[in-house]
Parts: C-alpha cells; sequence; structure tokens
C-alpha cells in the first residue's frame, strides 16, 4: 500500500508530478529568475523568500506552523492595507497554510480535523462579531476585526489537527522561544544603542520596542512568551528541590534530551525576556507578567501562595509607611507614578505636562470609549469602529485617535456593547477554564509532570495577556494568531495525556 503519512513522501511526490505541474514550475523558475534581474536587491530578496515558502508550503504545509511563529514578530516588520485595512503579514500567512493544508487534504482524499473544546465559544464570539458588521458605519475597519479573529480561530484549528505528538509540540515550543529570544536581543541593542524614535528616549536609554514599532505590543508578545517558559522554569525547580521524591527527581535528571533541551531554552528565554520586558518600560506589561507569575506558582505549588500573601503584606507596608511620610522622597514620587497609571481620573480636570501626558491620553481614551457605550449601550458603535467614532465622543483637546481605548474591556464596550463585552469575557474565561482544566488532569499522572508546567506557563501566558489588556489592546500586529497557537497547544497537550493510563496522582505541594 502506498504511504500516505505526512512524514517520508514529499519528495516521492515532487518525481511523481506530471506533466501540467512541471510546465508551471518551470514558468516560476523563469519568472523568478526575470524578476531577480529586473527588481532591486531586497524586493528580489523578498520574491525569492516568499516563493520558496510557498513552494515549501505545497510540498509540506504542517511547516506553516512554524513559519507562524516567527511571523507574529517579524511580519510586523511589514504592515500595509488601504482605507484603514492594516494588517500584518501574519494574518494572510494563516491563510495560506490553512488553503495548502486543505489542498493537502483534498489530494490524499482525508481532511481531519481533530475534536477540541473551544471550537463552540470561538464560533459563537465570531458570529457576534460576524453581526456587529451590519450596525457598523465603516465595513471595512469591521472587516479588519472579523479577519483577525477568523485568524485566531483557523490557527487554533490548524494547531488542533495538525501537532500530534510530544515531539512536535517541542519542535513549536523551541522555536517560539527561539523568535522570543530574538527579539529580545533586538530589544538590548535598542535600549543601549537608542536605536528608534526619539520619543521613545528615556535619559541615556531607549524604551526597547523589537519589530513591533511600539514598546507595549512589544512587551506583551514577549510577556505572552515568557510566561510559557516560566511554567518550565518553575519544573525544573521544583524537580531540583524535591530531589528527596523518586518521582520528581526521575522527571527532571531522567527526561530525555528533549525535554532537558526544552528547559534550557525556557530558562535563555525567561531571562532574555525578563531583561527586555524591563527595557520597554511597559508598565501594563510588568503588571500582567507579575500577575501570571503569582497564578503559575500557586498553581505548581500551592504551598508557595503564603510566601507570596507575606510579600503582598510587605509591599502593603511599604505603601502605608509612604503615606505617613516615612521614606525617602524620591522612592514615594516613583511608587506614586506607578498607582497613578493604574488610577481612574477625569482627564478633564488634569493639566497635562509631559511627565503626565501618557496616562493623561490613557485616561481620555477611556472616557471617549465610555461615552460611546453610553451612546449605544446594547450593539455599541461597530466593531471596529473605535477610530471612526472617535471624532464625535473625544474630549476636548485631544482630537487624535490612537487606533483603540487602550483598554479592551472598553474598546469591546465601546465597539460592540454591554452583549459584546458580555460575549468576550465569557470567551476569556472559557480559556482560561480550559487551561485550568488541563492542568489538572495532566497532574493526576506523574508521566505528565513536564506536560502539566507547560501548561501552567500556558495558562500564564493567557493571564499576562489578558491583564495586560487592562492598559492596551494586544490583539494587534498577529498577537491573536500568538493566541491561537497557544491554545492549540494546550488542546494537543490535553490530547497526548489522555492517551496515558493514569499512573498514580502527583501533589501538588
Amino acid at each position: 500500500m502506498k504511504n500516505v503519512g505526512v512524514v517520508g513522501h514529499s519528495w516521492d511526490r515532487i518525481a511523481d508530478v506530471g506533466h501540467w505541474r512541471k510546465a508551471a514550475l518551470s514558468c516560476l523558475v523563469l519568472a523568478m529568475t526575470a524578476a531577480i534581474a529586473l527588481l532591486p536587491l531586497p524586493y528580489a530578496g523578498a520574491l525569492v523568500a516568499g516563493a520558496g515558502a510557498l513552494i515549501v508550503l505545497s510540498i509540506k504545509p504542517d511547516l506553516g506552523l512554524w513559519l507562524l511563529v516567527f511571523s507574529v514578530p517579524y511580519g510586523s516588520l511589514k504592515q500595509g492595507g488601504a482605507d484603514g485595512l492594516d494588517l500584518s503579514l501574519t494574518e494572510p500567512i494563516v491563510f495560506v497554510v490553512l488553503a495548502f493544508w486543505l489542498m493537502r487534504g483534498l489530494r490524499e482524499r482525508r481532511i481531519k480535523i481533530e475534536p477540541a473544546a473551544l471550537y463552540a465559544p470561538l464560533l459563537l464570539f465570531l458570529a457576534l462579531v460576524a453581526f456587529s458588521l451590519t450596525t457598523a458605519p465603516s465595513l471595512v475597519l469591521a472587516a479588519k476585526e472579523l479577519f483577525k479573529w477568523t485568524a485566531l480561530l483557523t490557527i487554533y484549528a490548524l494547531v488542533v489537527s495538525n501537532v500530534g505528538n510530544r515531539h512536535q509540540v517541542v519542535v513549536l515550543l523551541s522555536l517560539i522561544f527561539i523568535a522570543a529570544f530574538s527579539e529580545s536581543i533586538l530589544g538590548f541593542y535598542q535600549f543601549v544603542a537608542k536605536a528608534g524614535p526619539p520619543g521613545f528616549a528615556i535619559g541615556p536609554f531607549l524604551r526597547a520596542f523589537g519589530t513591533f514599532g511600539q514598546p507595549n505590543p512589544y512587551a506583551g508578545y514577549l510577556a505572552m512568551v515568557v510566561a510559557a517558559a516560566f511554567g518550565l522554569v518553575l519544573f525544573s525547580i521544583k524537580a531540583i528541590f524535591t530531589a528527596s521524591s523518586s518521582a520528581s527527581s526521575s522527571a527532571f535528571f531522567g527526561t530525555p534530551p528533549w525535554a532537558k533541551w526544552l528547559v534550557i531554552t525556557g530558562w535563555l528565554t525567561f531571562g532574555a525576556g525578563i531583561a527586555a520586558i524591563g527595557m520597554s518600560l511597559s508598565r501594563g506589561a510588568w503588571l500582567g507578567l507579575a500577575v501570571s507569575v503569582v497564578v503559575m506558582t500557586t498553581l505548581s505549588n500551592r504551598r508557595v501562595l503564603w510566601v507570596i500573601l507575606v510579600l503582598v503584606a510587605i509591599v502593603a507596608l511599604v505603601l502605608a509607611l509612604g503615606l505617613i511620610q516615612a521614606l525617602p522622597a524620591q522612592f514615594v514620587d516613583r511608587v506614586s507614578e506607578a498607582v497613578a497609571y493604574f488610577g481612574v481620573f477625569d482627564a478633564r480636570q488634569v493639566k497635562v505636562t509631559p511627565e503626565n501626558w501618557p496616562l493623561v491620553e490613557r485616561m481620555a481614551n477611556w472616557q471617549a470609549a465610555w461615552s460611546m457605550y453610553e451612546d449605544n449601550p446594547v450593539i455599541g458603535v461597530g466593531i471596529g469602529n473605535y477610530v471612526e467614532a472617535y471624532e464625535r465622543f473625544h474630549l476636548p483637546g485631544w482630537d487624535e485617535p490612537k487606533g483603540h481605548a487602550h483598554n479592551i474591556y472598553l474598546n469591546m464596550l465601546a465597539e460592540m456593547g454591554i452583549l459584546g463585552l458580555a460575549a468576550y469575557l465569557a470567551l476569556l474565561a472559557s480559556f482560561l477554564i480550559q487551561g485550568f482544566r488541563v492542568q489538572r488532569r495532566l497532574s493526576r499522572s506523574s508521566a505528565s509532570v513536564i506536560e502539566r508546567h507547560i501548561v501552567i506557563g500556558l495558562i500564564g501566558a493567557l493571564v499576562a495577556m489578558a491583564v495586560h489588556n487592562t492598559f492596551d489592546n494586544l490583539f494587534v500586529h498577529g498577537l491573536g494568531v500568538q493566541m491561537g497557537i497557544i491554545l492549540g497547544l494546550i488542546a494537543v497537550l490535553d490530547r497526548i495525556g489522555q492517551q496515558r493510563p493514569v499512573q498514580g496522582v502527583e501533589g501538588s505541594a
């Protein structure tokens, strides 16, 4: 019987192609040769790279997932569109990968979509987004948002249906770590060499922004990957400090090379990413990562929760001392700035200075979003139409819209009303509940210790994004696709875990 598996058949198919496919390949080679000769070098290089990627995808569509891992950060180098339809390269690549995957399935007469828990909530939310198009003043802006959410659902389905074993999970996670590590190194250079826009300068340094154009989405991307890496950091620390337990000891010291490789790349990504997030000076990312670390550490070892509570009490005491002026003024001022960043105030009552301008601008956008909600509380101004409606609702002196409300929850409330916000919160809850269920199921098997900690890290990535989104909208620059990959990996690890017999219960301590 002819082998139609995923591995080992691709080059045989090239040799067996029909005459018409050989002719098409010849024409493509001739066209590329002419383009290389006539086009400027950067465009010719991009054309060759793109054509090469298409050829590889036509042979092995599964490699498209690898391409997407790097497209999320580096696809933001070039964004394009018209009439507000600005998208990174990532979302279109998702559908190119989908097309090649479907073509392979039709050719092999088998298109298998693996079942997964999040299809229903994603489809329901997508239906509500589609309905919002009917009320949106700008269909182009609304279609952009529909395209993004469809890409998230599509990549989720592709990961669930194409990643079928632990080796593929390790490869995909390793590539995610490598991509984030390279972004961290780029951030170091920008911070120290002041390589970037003068507006990002902070004293002798410059806020790191990577390939994202802005520090906040850059830090948001890194925080998601750093959280995933922290799950592996917790795994290695827990294994080393509980070496007296044979199960935990063997979970680390007896692991195969793939697990050790993953832990090492996790540590490197965690260290470099933490530093780069600090250099971004994105306080939303700081808070998101801090909350995710607390959640992940508690899931890994509940006894650590008491340590966290003690640290919270110490922080509260320090703040109390600051209130009674028992601490140096410089320290109190710095803490006050951080508290102000997370506070709520009326932007109309504040005198704007260069120091507080970012805070007041964010609050002005919040108030404009709230006014949009009050004008149409049920269905909002239309998905993606915050910028379109901003002119009618902005505060005096804040005439320039920034693309979103600097708060995804207020953004949903403004664009889709109370129905949209409730639907988004339900969707986010379904993501987290599924993650918690998977890590709990994996905790019942001593053979799934590392997989459980990978899931804990992926839960942390979702938490970091959810918290950071209180001060931003991270569904930009292809980060929705990154979330789809994370959700897909959780589903795959759940399926791998259910294929194993229960071998006893690992304690939570």
